[in-house]
C-alpha cells in the first residue's frame, strides 16, 4: 500500500529544501550508466539510508528537475520522497508526489 501525505501550512517551504537537492545530487554520484546509457547502480549501498537515497535518481526526469528548480510541490519533503515506496510508471510517480502530469 502507498502511504497518503498530509501537510499543514509552516513556515518551512520545502521548495528551498536544500537537503533534498543535495540528496538528489548523491543519489546520481552512486550510479554508473549501463551499455544502453540507463542509470545503474554500481553495486548496493551499503547502509539503509543510502539505498533509500539511490531509488531518488529512477525518479521522472520532471520530477527531478523540478527539485533541482525548486518548483516540487510545497509540503514535498525528503523524508516522503525517501521512505516511500516510489512506483516504477513515471505518470504514477507525478500522481503520488502531486506533481501535474
Amino acid at each position: 500500500g502507498a502511504r497518503a501525505w498530509t501537510t499543514g501550512a509552516t513556515r518551512h517551504d520545502a521548495r528551498h529544501d536544500r537537503a533534498m537537492i543535495k540528496a538528489l545530487r548523491a543519489a546520481h554520484r552512486m550510479l554508473d550508466t549501463d551499455s544502453g546509457g540507463m542509470p545503474s547502480p554500481e553495486a548496493s549501498p551499503r547502509s539503509p539510508y543510502l539505498r533509500r537515497l539511490v531509488r531518488l535518481a529512477f525518479l521522472a526526469p520532471e520530477m527531478q528537475q523540478a527539485i533541482l528548480e525548486r518548483r516540487q510541490p510545497l509540503g514535498l519533503m525528503l523524508e516522503q520522497l525517501s521512505r516511500s515506496k516510489i512506483p516504477r510508471c513515471w505518470s504514477e510517480q507525478r500522481r503520488l508526489f502531486g506533481f501535474p502530469e
